[in-house]
């Protein structure tokens, strides 16, 4: 398996990225949206295979002391593979900080254990729409 990987967005296909999100659970977001999400970020990272987007991630940075990764999606036909640990090193590399948090998937909490990550025992969030799933929320 050859991958590539990228941190551009100029070439990006939006329609993969928004299929790769939604297959692996990460919500239903329109092409328009992500684009703006991911061109607004610090610090994308994308693995391509061929032509095909199989992971992508982004990270919001101060690039001194904190980043946030946000959005990491691996086509689930490559997980296991070490596609994920890679795009999070990419991540982190770039994103220039000794330290990082992420909200994971629930039952992606070991994978993250894996790469460092620790549970933290408080964290919380505010959300326009308390009702809707985090992934899929638009802003008011």
């Amino acid at each position: 398996m050859t991958l590539t990987y990228t941190t551009s967005c100029q070439q990006l296909d939006w329609q993969q990225l928004a299929q790769l999100l939604t297959i692996t659970g990460l919500g239903t977001r329109s092409t328009q949206e992500l684009e703006l999400t991911f061109r607004n970020s610090q610090v994308t990272v994308f693995a391509h295979q061929g032509d095909q987007l199989v992971g992508a991630g982004r990270a919001l940075s101060d690039h001194v002391a904190w980043s946030v990764v946000f959005d990491v999606a691996i086509d689930p036909a490559l997980q296991g593979q070490g596609v994920g640990a890679a795009l999070i090193e990419r991540i982190q590399a770039a994103a220039g900080t000794p330290n990082s948090m992420l909200k994971s998937m629930p039952g992606k909490e070991g994978f993250y254990t894996r790469l460092g990550y620790q549970l933290m025992p408080s964290g919380m969030e505010r959300r326009s729409n308390p009702d809707a799933p985090a992934q899929t929320e638009k802003p008011a």
